[in-house]
């Protein structure tokens, strides 16, 4: 809202207390335009376009098939998730392994945490 108030201040600077109230309603509307037409990446279509079925810049019907929108979500949420369980390190331990045993009572970062058997 800042910057679009900013930049209508700059283009047409209020004279009167009614060039302010017509500034006001122009950033207002500008705003709502710019949300409505707002493209989101995961649908794939502007809430504006996904409400009316009709595009909002241009004259185009627009067909949203939720379920086909759902399944991307799901699949991109899924890529995601194999993609972060690749990087995770799988080891079996083993009876008296030393392993690392985070101090929870110590809060001070430069303390040594100690090794200690399983």
């Amino acid at each position: 809202m800042g910057i679009v108030l900013k930049a209508l201040l700059i283009l047409w600077p209020p004279q009167t207390p009614q060039d302010v109230l017509h500034l006001e309603h122009n950033g207002l509307a500008t705003l709502m335009n710019l949300m409505q037409s707002t493209i989101s990446t995961i649908l794939k279509a502007s809430p504006g376009a996904l409400m009316f079925s009709h595009d909002m810049l241009l004259n185009v019907p627009l067909i949203a098939e939720l379920q086909t929108i759902a399944c991307n979500r799901e699949a991109l949420v899924n890529k995601d998730l194999l993609k972060s369980n690749q990087q995770h390190i799988n080891h079996d331990y083993f009876v008296g392994q030393l392993v690392l045993k985070y101090d929870q009572t110590m809060n001070r970062k430069i303390t040594v945490k100690s090794l200690t058997p399983l």
